[in-house]
């Protein structure tokens, strides 16, 4: 697509160069004088993890303790301008702070029994550590939630999938991606001869294995092929040989057409058929906000009316008129969890930190940081903004220096 191309000939088209010649209209050019003529600005230190224009200092953010900037890798880039573009793209820490990584609540909000020998329930164990190469029966975890994407635009897209992966996350389940189907607006990329596109084409979800060891991550086919089988989470028994050759066809590549031969929904209401539905509103003159309260959790919906003051005061401002649905041992112990993200009810339009409230902030706070440290896109993707943003500081400086004010 035109977004990886070369970003600085992109910009060829418009940019008055002046006296300089044409031909540091190339990356390489572009990054060569840089370089010799000190124009390159320092890297931000990847020691410094305290974000926003001054930052908190250090002994108000213990969750940074340990951690370091994330960085990007861009081919064909000198190292020293990968430091610049690592320090202005990537917002992310990797590695995340120690506590962060331990995945441990640390006591608060008169839960003292949560401490470092007790897992709390929101914050499920990690994996032992795994490789890419392990079977993958050995690095998922066997309850799962499945959702189908919303039928919208990118950031529609987006958003849906960001609650997907924090709902993954808190009730520790495997995440199942969605057939590879077509995306709003989102070609494929020249000589990409796919009919579908899938989340992973722009997002860094199957590579980084600490990410996978908190939500771990399979396509339909091999959910299919894991939890199709007899007494399986999804079994197949029950349909003929046509329905099972069907259902195979759609978990690997689908469409959102009802007289299509792959129909998606064909294979969504298979989930359907074994799993709990989801049913959080998002549409409609009755909407909902996702509650998560660990002594509701404990006790039952009975527990509701025993809440604090104070955690009813915030739920009712975090939720307005929405009516709060509370995250049960039902919805917990189901194997497998459906999100009808597709249904115009139910889509998950929302960002998960206007959706998702958990009473103790603390948990709040872990999956905000959790969002931000692994739900980032390709390196490319950055890769391309870098090239762009050093292109146009350059064409600024060259704008400045001539006395240009076009």
């Amino acid at each position: 697509t035109r977004t990886t191309t070369d970003a600085v000939a992109i910009l060829a088209e418009t940019i008055d160069i002046g006296n300089w010649s044409p031909s540091l209209l190339t990356w390489q050019k572009l990054q060569d004088t840089l370089l010799e003529n000190n124009l390159l600005p320092n890297p931000i230190p990847r020691t410094r993890t305290a974000r926003g224009f001054s930052g908190l200092p250090p002994s108000q953010t213990p969750a940074l303790d340990g951690a370091l900037r994330g960085t990007i890798q861009c081919p064909d880039t000198d190292p020293r301008v990968e430091a610049v573009m690592s320090s202005m793209m990537a917002f992310w820490n990797e590695p995340r702070g120690t506590r962060d990584r331990a995945g441990r609540y640390l006591g608060g909000s008169g839960h003292s029994t949560y401490y470092e020998t007790h897992q709390h329930p929101f914050l499920p164990k990690p994996l032992p550590p795994i490789s890419l190469d392990d079977p993958l029966s050995s690095r998922i975890r066997r309850r799962y939630i499945t959702f189908e994407p919303d039928t919208g635009g990118w950031n529609n897209l987006r958003m849906s999938l960001e609650n997907i992966i924090v709902l993954a996350a808190v009730s520790g389940r495997t995440l199942v991606l969605p057939p590879e189907q077509t995306m709003y607006l989102l070609d494929a990329r020249k000589g990409d001869t796919r009919r579908g596109r899938q989340y992973t084409d722009f997002f860094n979800l199957t590579k980084n294995t600490e990410f996978l060891r908190r939500v771990p991550i399979i396509s339909s086919l091999d959910f299919l092929a894991l939890e199709g089988k007899a007494g399986g989470a999804v079994s197949l028994d029950g349909y003929n040989s046509t329905m099972v050759e069907h259902l195979w066809n759609v978990a690997n590549n689908c469409e959102y057409r009802k007289k299509s031969t792959v129909f998606c929904e064909d294979l969504y209401d298979h989930y359907r058929r074994f799993g709990q539905l989801a049913e959080i509103i998002e549409e409609g003159p009755v909407t909902n906000c996702l509650v998560f309260d660990l002594d509701v959790f404990t006790h039952g919906e009975k527990f509701i009316h025993k809440l604090s003051n104070d955690i009813q005061r915030r739920i009712s401002e975090f939720c307005g008129t929405r009516t709060p649905v509370y995250y049960s041992q039902s919805m917990h112990n189901a194997t497998v969890w459906h999100f009808e993200t597709m249904d115009f009810t139910y889509r998950l339009l929302l960002h998960y930190y206007a959706l998702i409230f958990f009473t103790d902030p603390q948990i709040g706070n872990f999956y905000k940081r959790f969002v931000r440290d692994f739900l980032t896109y390709q390196d490319e993707v950055y890769c391309a903004a870098g090239k762009v943003v050093l292109a146009l500081q350059f064409e600024s400086h060259l704008r400045s220096t001539s006395g240009s004010k076009s």
